[in-house]
């Protein structure tokens, strides 16, 4: 039986406590290595260009370019990740914002420490070997 390789995630949020806490819950998990971390999309896009990345997981709120824009851009590119968004704001309309924007998922940062491993394990799932 063959090892599935790591997931290569980047985790994007402009704020360091909240990409620290979200460090901390994915260093308990097995199978997941971390691409990197930045504080804005515009890092993330050129982070994309040059590391392998698979799920990026993004805040929809930033200054600059917000999470919405940057997944349209991203999943325009070559190689495209797949894209993960939260917010703590209004989560309904984030949530059909984010779809449209073409993400993969969607979660609220109050379901961050339960339901993000589930969410990485079912594109994990789903990644083409």
């Amino acid at each position: 039986m063959t090892v599935p390789s790591p997931v290569r995630l980047l985790v994007v949020d402009d704020c360091r406590e909240m990409r620290e806490s979200i460090l901390a819950i994915l260093a308990r998990v097995s199978n997941i290595e971390l691409a990197g971390e930045v504080a804005s999309a515009r890092e993330a896009m050129d982070v994309i260009h040059n590391v392998p990345v698979d799920v990026v997981l993004m805040d929809i709120r930033m200054p600059e370019m917000n999470g919405l824009e940057a997944t349209r851009r991203m999943l325009a590119g070559p190689n495209a990740p797949r894209i993960v968004l939260f917010t703590f704001d209004e989560p309904q309309v984030y949530e059909e914002a984010a779809l449209a924007a073409g993400a993969h998922g969607f979660l609220r940062k109050s379901e961050l420490w339960t339901e993000l491993v589930p969410m990485l394990r079912s594109l994990e799932s789903r990644r083409s070997i």
